[in-house]
């Protein structure tokens, strides 16, 4: 597990971008298309939850399951945060919706 340098003496984070859950961050980060024009940076694995929970109940898979269930190991700390990174990202790919980073594009 890497340490973060912002972390305080009682043991929580300081940093505001990246909340409580500063361990579970996505490296590096998984571009979505969110809407017909828009991208949504994907940032870390509550973030992933938080997006898989606003999926339409009628377009939910196999796919969206396993990276439902990566999500919840990855915050019981069952499977690497990576392994439930890779988790989402093949959802992502399957529901067509994986975007490049700005970045690369």
């Amino acid at each position: 597990m890497r340490r973060n340098a912002a972390a305080r003496k009682d043991g929580r984070c300081n940093s505001p971008s990246s909340g409580a859950f500063w361990w579970m961050d996505f490296t590096p980060n998984v571009w979505v298309r969110d809407g017909e024009f828009s991208l949504r940076e994907v940032v870390s694995v509550p973030d992933a939850v938080e997006f898989l929970d606003g999926w339409p109940q009628d377009k939910r898979n196999p796919f969206f399951y396993l990276a439902e269930n990566a999500m919840q190991a990855a915050i019981n700390g069952s499977i690497p945060v990576d392994e439930a990174r890779e988790a989402f990202e093949s959802f992502c790919t399957e529901a067509g919706i994986l975007a490049a980073s700005p970045d690369t594009a």
